[in-house]
């Protein structure tokens, strides 16, 4: 829950065989902003696999929902700001390897990022 009353959903790929994640909609993996009170269902993130660190590739680039997002935390109020407009959340970035990662001896990426929220596209349940 978020300190502004909505649902936050984090997208998680965990199908296999032939309910593949984004085998209907061709989408990335995405965070959801969820009403509770109207039904409103709003896209708020959605995962940018082009966005590589320097050095760094995808070795999975056509693998749908290979990078997802984790633990988010409504941190508004810390940045003085309101309710629901500022999150902090984990990028786990299963396929994303060289670069930094292989000189660490490390096997995939990841990062903590900020969210500011905008609407970018909404569903009706």
């Amino acid at each position: 829950w978020s300190d502004n009353g909505k649902i936050l959903i984090q997208e998680d790929r965990s199908t296999f065989g032939d309910e593949d994640f984004g085998g209907t909609s061709g989408e990335e993996s995405s965070i959801w902003e969820l009403d509770p009170e109207s039904g409103k269902l709003t896209r708020v993130a959605q995962m940018d696999r082009d966005a590589l660190p320097e050095g760094q590739t995808d070795s999975e680039p056509d693998d749908l929902g290979n990078w997802e997002s984790s633990g988010i935390l409504d941190v508004s109020q810390l940045f003085d700001e309101a309710p629901g407009t500022r999150y902090i959340y984990g990028v786990q970035a299963h396929s994303l390897e060289d670069g930094i990662i292989a000189e660490a001896g490390l096997e995939q990426g990841g990062q903590l990022a900020f969210l500011t929220t905008e609407t970018t596209s909404e569903m009706s349940l």
